[in-house]
């Protein structure tokens, strides 16, 4: 598969999706229901997806500045893609 840029919609499809994914993991960890019966042993999984995630958010944003995206980096926008409220 050839490798593209990207345009600056495909990363905010991106961002919002990995968002979404990440306030899942966030709400199922904070969720009282499911501390009552999963350990913390169990539970240290999805902490651990989560810190991938965190990770994978860093890499990508490095990668879409590295493609050429927001050439002005003192508009700090770009860091709404991936941080930030979930846009609706």
């Amino acid at each position: 598969m050839k490798r593209t840029k990207g345009t600056i919609e495909e990363w905010k499809e991106l961002g919002s999706k990995v968002k979404h994914i990440e306030s899942e993991i966030m709400e199922t960890l904070t969720n009282s229901k499911y501390q009552k019966f999963l350990d913390l042993k169990t539970m240290k999984y999805l902490s651990e997806a989560l810190d991938k995630i965190n990770r994978f958010k860093s890499v990508a944003e490095d990668r879409m500045l590295d493609l050429g995206h927001f050439p002005d980096h003192d508009d700090m926008s770009f860091t709404k893609i991936f941080y930030g409220k979930e846009e609706e």
